[in-house]
């Protein structure tokens, strides 16, 4: 059997050369340059489209990654686990598999998307969305492809080429978007131009995994094959009702609202970009070793360097929900204009999910090859979203109640599925809750951070005279950092390392201004 091939010890690639910290840096300055592009066209659209257009334009990309998530079977998952383990004359088959099986499943998504576009655009009260989406309906045969590049990449600890195809993607996508919204043209140009910058992007990233892909035959290898499939099945199946459970608020939007509200909706309804930026950047660094570490049984080192990677990651995100929580307003007028003033609704909702960001909780079940938990807590997620989010629209149809409720139902069921994971781990390594993470230091970390962020609510209620928002914004994160900073230094509550990291761009700084003092 292939299984055990895979984990025999003569088999086991030696441990991944770069760095954890080296490669999630890598990995996060391209998972930064994808989201900042991602909010700039945001920005910019809505400054030069009607909100009609934008909230048209933005539902096509909700169908679009409904149906991704339900038909891609997370393939690219796959390849974090499999391409660390595998004998390099078996990675050219896996390959080769990846590419024909995305192929495969984008058959479906297209038919969907061409022959359901009537019953989509009735649904949605939308007419305009009959020819868009059967326009778009070649995308996911090119969109398919180009995501298994950067998974594959990193698998090979090449995170760098990784990140260089993450940023010319997002980059370009951009640019073309604009230009062309710029331009004065129609929605369905647009997609063409993405349709084929993905078409372009697939068709390079392809020939370099076969270049890259070791000396085996290109061929499906049927017990690879079985072996692949039986890994993502169950991430596939998490990963379709997590995204169902992520866009199905977006649905009851796009359902009981116009595209306008909708617009105004989808501004406010997102994650904040510094979970994909460093929780799923230091995750994804993470998985080549927790691969090594779990196939050599050595769970306590996973479970080790899971918490220290959290505790990492909590020092960014939990001053990010302390901070943005009391700005939400005046950062949704400031990002988008008073016209999406309302949006800072959903966006409070959704930074409420923030501290549990701190970690994915699937990352260990990927590394040892038990995905079957990740589904059941994505199913647990989706029943609970649907049936909170659900009553709230139908209860509150017509208020208030009926736009924000989605998004309550959603940050509830995200809590829900969090518990079970972690309820899950602690049967994998038989400890208890209180030893799974480290939650004093979690707790220390978030009081400090809620110290800062109530101080700066209170400056704006009764010491802030009326100001710009820019102006208003910049003093209270000045004061923010400031109180933040001279809390974590005076409680002691940073490592050496993080105070070293701490103080590098003052030192970076300091010398720059002397190099320039000595030469000038």
């Amino acid at each position: 059997m292939l299984a055990r091939q895979l984990l025999r010890r003569d088999s086991i690639p030696p441990r991944p050369s770069m760095r954890v910290r080296t490669r999630s840096l890598v990995i996060m300055l391209g998972n930064g340059i994808v989201q900042a592009s991602g909010i700039l066209a945001a920005i910019i659209l809505v400054r030069i489209v009607d909100q009609a257009t934008f909230g048209t334009y933005r539902q096509v990309f909700l169908i679009f990654t409904t149906l991704a998530a339900l038909l891609s079977l997370q393939l690219e998952q796959s390849l974090y686990y499999f391409v660390p383990k595998l004998r390099a004359e078996l990675r050219r088959a896996l390959v080769a598999q990846s590419l024909a099986t995305a192929t495969t499943l984008s058959f479906v998504s297209f038919a969907t998307m061409f022959f359901g576009a009537g019953l989509i655009a009735n649904t949605f009260d939308n007419p305009e969305l009959v020819s868009l989406l059967r326009v778009f309906s070649i995308f996911p045969f090119v969109e398919s492809i180009s995501i298994l590049v950067p998974a594959y990449m990193i698998g090979l600890d090449r995170s760098v080429r990784s990140s260089v195809y993450k940023s010319i993607k997002s980059l370009s996508r951009l640019c073309l978007v604009v230009f062309a919204f710029v331009e004065g043209a129609e929605i369905e140009t647009v997609l063409w131009l993405l349709i084929a910058n993905s078409g372009v992007i697939a068709l390079v990233g392809s020939l370099d995994m076969i270049r890259l892909g070791g000396t085996g035959a290109l061929r499906i290898d049927r017990s690879l094959f079985l072996e692949q499939i039986r890994y993502a099945a169950p991430l596939w199946l998490g990963s379709a009702v997590g995204i169902l459970n992520l866009q199905y608020d977006k649905v009851l939007i796009s359902t009981f609202f116009d595209p306008a509200t909708y617009a105004v909706y989808f501004c406010g309804a997102m994650e904040v970009p510094v979970v994909m930026l460093v929780t799923v950047s230091v995750s994804s660094a993470m998985m080549p070793t927790l691969v090594s570490f779990a196939t050599q049984g050595r769970l306590r080192d996973c479970l080790s360097l899971w918490q220290t990677a959290i505790r990492k990651c909590s020092l960014v995100i939990f001053p990010c929900f302390a901070l943005f929580l009391p700005l939400s307003r005046d950062l949704m007028v400031l990002l988008y204009g008073e016209a999406y003033a309302a949006a800072a609704g959903p966006f409070a909702v959704y930074l409420l999910a923030l501290p549990l960001r701190v970690a994915v909780y699937a990352t260990l079940f990927r590394a040892m090859g038990k995905t079957r938990p990740i589904a059941w807590a994505g199913v647990l997620a989706l029943v609970i979203n649907v049936a909170v989010s659900t009553a709230l629209v139908l209860v509150g149809r017509g208020t208030y109640l009926a736009f924000i409720g989605p998004s309550l139902g959603t940050v509830l069921s995200d809590f829900v599925a969090g518990a079970y994971l972690l309820y899950c781990l602690r049967g994998e390594f038989n400890i208890g809750i209180r030893k799974l993470m480290r939650w004093g230091e979690l707790g220390r970390t978030f009081l400090l951070c809620g110290v800062a962020g109530i101080a700066i609510y209170l400056m704006a209620l009764f010491a802030l005279p009326p100001l710009p928002v820019p102006v208003k914004l910049g003093v209270q994160t000045v004061v923010f950092l400031a109180i933040l900073v001279t809390a974590f230094l005076a409680t002691g509550h940073l490592s050496r390392d993080e105070r070293d990291l701490l103080w590098a761009p003052v030192r970076v700084a300091r010398r720059a201004l002397l190099d320039r003092n000595r030469h000038g």
